[in-house]
């Protein structure tokens, strides 16, 4: 891949952190018990627009598909020959979501010990599931340590798509290792046979599909995706088909917001396939603006949640008692949003040094990019 495409494609899981940290800001504040009624005091009117005509804005399942489809891509470049070199590498991947979630954890754990997390509160004045269910219980050092090595998702949930994540790259790498060991044999379809089954398997068997299938989408999704964008070729006659799937996509997406995960999916596929044919969109996503801060992604989106059940519970309990609650979720989404981003460049600066000092000392063997 070229570096254009990659830049684009760097500030698309920008923009996708976003959306995540978004409709988790919305569900916070706008939703009560188990998401059936609006808080007491929220704009009904912001309500009926992001949960109909701007749904896609805040849709954090949806993206969470979109990031599954970008990784699965990446991954499915690796090229690997021996053994040797598969382990390596599936080491490699997970040393490289040990480090940051590690370090996210002290970040949170840093939190609670001082300005604390204030879900149960919150929950309780809301009347809301759905937050309560977020640091329950306070955590120790050693649950840091405990959640890094397991990639579980205590101290940020949106960690929990870092297991699916995990798995699929496993996935990905015995197919790439299995591809080169029979390209040259009669036996060159049996890993797409094999990735078929499996994508056959996790959607049939219920056990599998609550399971996994989220892990399952990341490898054959990306994978597909890969073969597809690859030899997809769009005629000048026919440039206007990937915009108009694009719209469609969007259009529908908003239209059914309570989709099943198994549509999210697909629309999530569609979406990429569009995205990949239509230069006007990734010249967009390469704005001056884009670039300068996609390399935040991650930090996004594993810092939001931890400074989302504190910082930003606390401001809005002492803005609702100064204005309107309407007026205080605008200025509580203006200072939470610049915390959050500057977070996430604190992080880059200091985390990411570290993941790219530790991978390039695990050598990954006869694997190629």
């Amino acid at each position: 891949m070229n570096k254009q495409r990659i830049q684009w494609i760097e500030s698309l899981k920008f923009c996708a952190s976003l959306v995540v940290f978004l409709g988790h800001f919305y569900m916070t504040f706008y939703k009560s018990r188990a998401d059936i009624e609006t808080v007491q005091g929220a704009s009904r009117f912001i309500v009926l627009a992001f949960d109909n005509i701007f749904h896609i804005i805040v849709e954090g399942n949806f993206m969470v598909f979109i990031f599954c489809l970008l990784g699965g891509f990446f991954a499915a470049h690796k090229r690997i020959e021996t053994i040797s070199g598969l382990i390596k590498a599936i080491f490699k991947r997970y040393v490289r979501f040990v480090i940051p979630i590690f370090f996210t954890n002290v970040i949170a754990l840093i939190i609670q010990e001082t300005i604390g997390f204030h879900t149960q509160e919150w929950a309780t004045l809301i009347n809301s599931v759905w937050v309560g269910q977020a640091y329950p219980v306070r955590l120790s050092f050693l649950d840091v340590i405990k959640s890094a090595l397991l990639l579980t998702h205590q101290f940020s949930g949106p960690f929990w798509v870092i297991r699916p994540f995990f798995y699929g790259s496993v996935v990905v790498y015995f197919y790439k290792y299995i591809m080169c060991k029979t390209e040259k044999s009669k036996l060159k379809f049996l890993p797409d046979v094999m990735m078929f089954i499996l994508l056959w398997l996790v959607y049939v068997v219920p056990v599998l599909h609550n399971n996994f299938y989220h892990a399952a989408f990341f490898a054959v999704g990306g994978v597909l995706l890969k073969k597809i964008i690859e030899s997809i070729y769009v005629p000048k006659e026919l440039l206007w088909l990937p915009a108009t799937v694009l719209i469609t996509v969007v259009l529908t997406f908003d239209v059914y917001p309570n989709m099943t995960n198994d549509v999210r999916s697909i629309l999530a596929f569609f979406t990429m396939i569009s995205v990949f044919c239509i230069e006007p969109v990734k010249k967009c996503l390469e704005c001056k603006l884009l670039l300068s801060v996609n390399s935040l992604s991650f930090g996004v989106f594993a810092l939001h949640g931890p400074i989302l059940f504190s910082f930003s519970i606390l401001l809005q309990e002492f803005l609702m008692n100064q204005m309107s609650y309407s007026l205080g979720i605008m200025i509580n989404i203006i200072l939470s949003t610049l915390i959050v981003i500057f977070a996430a460049l604190l992080f880059n600066k200091t985390v990411q040094p570290i993941v790219d000092f530790v991978l390039p000392k695990i050598c990954i063997g006869k694997t190629k990019e």
